[in-house]
């Protein structure tokens, strides 16, 4: 029988190497291995007898999961490396530039996947059967997580030039339908493997937390824990501003194409970042005469950044992972480049919610809009939980225009009073 030592948060386990390990093995060329609970390497004898609480139980339970997982994980980067990239580039069915594109720096993330995988197991091997801190291996290898960046930055165009290739090159087509049939592979498709490594960096949080849920909150376990899910999301945070930054980047190129007559220079001096985009409708209030009712809407796309907004004829908009792209083709300009000062919710429009904005022509920051000639649109919303999601975002835009721009607000302020002394 195998005997379980006291689950005292804190203290120390008695070691004796000559137990045998329940460490999970990586094998690149073996199918998926069947996946195991802690508890399963024990009876209900065993654990009943042992003077561990349910709540250390659980908590066995997380840290097992934190390693295999960890050693799921770099086995499927393996694949990626030796069964897909590899091959591909020696065949040279596509060029070398392209399997760069596709695979990015992942050799750089499996190194250090494996660092973290050999540590978890030396951890593992070393406190059999209860594995009392997991936190304070992976925390020294937290900062290297830097090299996460570059490929998730060119995650979408690994993506496009996936689709690309299935559709142009018979040699990539046979190669990789080649590739799924492999018991390794698990008919899994390419794209499932290039995801691995964001799916993987948004589960540690996860892992961390609920790891710290079983932990005391008076121990080195919880603080090392702690650390270790908080810097993982400021990393996260880091690499989610890098991407925003280039999507939004392209996202304005590629309007600055599609929509003439823009001085878009004026808005390209500075970063800016995309805070939302989607369909909408919209008309010119006034066209409409007095108490008349709002003439026809039509059917346009909406650019929110954090310091301008476009709204422009809808000829639709890229598909996947890039939807927030402008369609092909041109598009006609309906407002912008602009600030939106005010946001005024209408009743029911049509049918839709809608809302009244207030804007002023774009001006780069540090440049004041006082005086600037305003504009006016209605737009409407396919439906309430849309509405909620633009007004959200909207009013955020509103506030920094007004934040950066006092007087603005004043502008705002006797516009209001007069309103309301009519």
């Amino acid at each position: 029988m195998v005997l379980l030592p006291l689950a005292r948060t804190g203290s120390r386990p008695s070691h004796d190497s000559g137990r045998p390990s329940i460490e999970v093995r990586v094998d690149a060329n073996s199918p998926a291995k069947s996946r195991m609970l802690w508890r399963e390497g024990f009876t209900q004898h065993e654990i009943e007898n042992s003077s561990m609480d349910a709540k250390e139980v659980k908590r066995q339970e997380v840290i097992f999961e934190i390693i295999h997982t960890e050693a799921d994980y770099v086995r499927d980067l393996r694949i990626a490396v030796r069964v897909l990239l590899g091959p591909l580039r020696e065949l040279r069915i596509v060029s070398g530039e392209q399997v760069d594109l596709l695979f990015g720096n992942i050799g750089e993330i499996l190194a250090l996947h494996e660092d973290i995988n050999a540590a978890f197991m030396e951890r593992q091997r070393i406190q059999y059967p209860v594995v009392w801190d997991i936190s304070d291996v992976l925390l020294p290898f937290v900062a290297r997580f830097r090299v996460y960046a570059r490929y998730i930055c060119n995650q979408d165009n690994a993506l496009r030039l996936v689709e690309e290739l299935r559709r142009t090159s018979h040699g990539f087509s046979v190669f990789w339908k080649e590739r799924q049939q492999r018991p390794e592979c698990r008919s899994l498709p390419m794209e499932a493997f290039l995801a691995l490594p964001f799916q993987r960096l948004l589960k540690y949080p996860l892992l961390m937390r609920t790891l710290l849920a079983t932990t005391e909150g008076w121990t080195q376990q919880h603080a090392n824990g702690s650390e270790v899910a908080e810097q993982v999301d400021v990393w996260i945070r880091k690499i989610q501003d890098a991407r925003l930054k280039l999507d939004s980047f392209a996202c304005i190129d590629a309007l600055s194409k599609c929509i003439g007559g823009v001085d878009w220079s004026v808005v390209t001096r500075d970063e800016h970042r995309l805070a939302h985009s989607g369909a909408v409708r919209t008309t010119n209030p006034h066209r409409a005469g007095n108490g008349a009712a709002l003439p026809p809407d039509r059917a346009a796309t909406m650019w929110l950044f954090d310091d301008f907004a476009v709204i422009a004829s809808s000829s639709g908009t890229a598909s996947g992972t890039r939807s927030f792209m402008p369609g092909p083709g041109k598009h006609e300009l309906i407002m912008g480049p602009c600030q939106i000062i005010e946001v005024l919710e209408l009743a029911q429009c049509k049918g839709s919610p809608a809302a009244y904005l207030h804007a002023v022509p774009f001006q780069p920051h540090g440049i004041s809009s006082m005086h600037a000639q305003k504009t006016s649109i209605v737009v409407r919303f396919a439906s309430r939980a849309d509405y909620t999601m633009w007004r959200s975002k909207l009013d955020a835009h509103v506030r920094r225009v007004l934040q950066e721009q006092p007087s603005l607000s004043a502008d705002i302020l006797a516009e209001a009073i007069a309103r309301a002394q009519i």
